[in-house]
């Protein structure tokens, strides 16, 4: 993946805590797939491992998520955004929230 080996190169830090990401996948040619599961595949590449950096520990860390498709004309075109932002607190454990 192009973007850990950016960070790393730009020796940017490992993010910590609670993290929102946004995922959008351009396709071509009529190519489709599980949305799910493309974001899965994404975000365990992003995960540290023993042998590599990611952007970060786990994706456990991830407590919000959107993911779109977006269908192009020509493969030329197609690609893969992700967005990273860290959040300011996440839930507390143990803690049920209330649905109204």
């Amino acid at each position: 993946m192009m973007a850990l080996k950016a960070a790393a190169r730009a020796g940017l830090d490992m993010l910590t805590g609670p993290l929102s990401v946004i995922i959008t996948i351009y396709l071509a040619g009529g190519r489709d797939g599980d949305l799910d599961n493309y974001a899965k595949a994404i975000l365990d590449g992003c995960n540290t491992t023993r042998a590599r950096r990611g952007i970060w520990k786990d994706d456990r860390q991830v407590m919000t998520l959107l993911a779109k498709k977006v269908f192009v004309a020509e493969k030329k075109d197609e690609r893969t955004e992700i967005a990273v932002s860290q959040r300011e607190r996440s839930e507390p454990k143990n803690e049920k929230t209330k649905s109204t």
